[in-house]
């Protein structure tokens, strides 16, 4: 249980559950409002795209604004509050940590390089950002049927989330904090209302483009995932490209969307035959899975815990699993 409330608190805290989503882990006991939401916790909430109307980050911010005063008024403040960080501020830090997370991407950059040419990062994340989907579904199955970019060095760029840490301190307040922290959960910029403005500053633009090329790609393999399976059935793991992320992430996603695929697939499943990830890793598998397939993963994330159940319904491509080992 206590692994299950781990995972689904990193995934809100990333902004990986939509409020649908969030609502069927209430029902099933695995999600509530945490005591003391900040502004930054309820932008965490912001719709990222389905079908029901986002929420704007600024109607979340003066929400949470209210809620932070009628708090304070309740009784003596202990300890001042921390100063807040100006836009400035905030984007020369993102600045001056880009090279660190850049030496992280160029998986990414070669993906885009299947939608367009390009010979920089700042300009394939734009590229990522406003391609249409049918180009972005065409480059996952040139990837898939080409093999390049090594599969193991994308996942390495999609599954990044070192822009959380380093950049403010957890305590740091302000509007600038705030539309950073808006950036990172993935809010578009239709609700960023006017914490938007700090899009203006070049640190926030490229981190802005870069959580959006990284989800944009997530939902590529998603919609392929679910539309053509058949494309996976291949060997996408050896000893030498396995990445442990990329595995579960698809194994994940794969396994939720299985029941929907009409019509089934005939190739042939069987359980996976890693260990399963524990730790950091099996947060991030969970998050890249809820970015390909939220809608159906989320009910398999619910029964994580029941061996039985879980393990029924855990299956992935065979194919997936020959020659993962070095030969004797």
């Amino acid at each position: 249980m206590q692994v299950i409330t781990d995972i689904i608190q990193y995934l809100r805290r990333n902004g990986l559950l939509s409020p649908d989503e969030l609502r069927y882990l209430e029902r099933h006991g695995f999600a509530e409002p945490e005591e003391g939401e900040d502004a930054g916790e309820l932008l965490r909430d912001v719709d990222l795209g389905g079908t029901s109307e986002p929420r704007s980050a600024e109607r979340l911010v003066e929400h949470a604004e209210r809620r932070l005063r009628a708090k304070t008024r309740r009784g003596p403040r202990t300890r001042p509050a921390p100063p807040a960080i100006g836009a400035e501020e905030v984007a020369v830090s993102i600045v001056a940590r880009w090279p660190e997370w850049e030496a992280e991407m160029p998986g990414l950059l070669d993906f885009t390089r299947l939608v367009e040419p390009v010979g920089d990062l700042r300009t394939a994340l734009r590229v990522l950002r406003h391609a249409p989907s049918e180009a972005l579904d065409a480059a996952v199955a040139a990837l898939l049927s080409g093999g390049k970019p090594r599969l193991k060095d994308l996942w390495r760029a999609l599954a990044f989330d070192g822009y959380w840490e380093g950049v403010v301190p957890s305590t740091a307040r302000g509007p600038a904090v705030r539309s950073y922290r808006a950036i990172l959960t993935g809010t578009a910029l239709e609700g960023l209302g006017r914490y938007g403005r700090e899009l203006r500053l070049a640190g926030f633009a490229h981190l802005y483009l870069l959580v959006q090329a990284q989800r944009a790609v997530f939902g590529a393999f998603g919609r392929m995932l679910a539309r053509k399976p058949a494309l996976f059935d291949r060997r996408l793991f050896t000893y030498r490209r396995f990445d442990e992320v990329c595995y579960w992430s698809l194994v994940y996603a794969f396994a939720a969307l299985l029941p929907s695929m009409t019509p089934r697939p005939s190739f042939e499943v069987h359980f996976p035959r890693e260990p399963g990830p524990e730790g950091k890793a099996e947060r991030a598998a969970w998050a890249g899975a809820m970015l390909m397939a939220g809608h159906a993963a989320a009910p398999l994330l619910v029964l994580r815990d029941d061996p039985i159940e879980f393990g029924g319904l855990l299956y992935c491509p065979a194919s997936w699993d020959e020659g993962r080992y070095r030969p004797a």
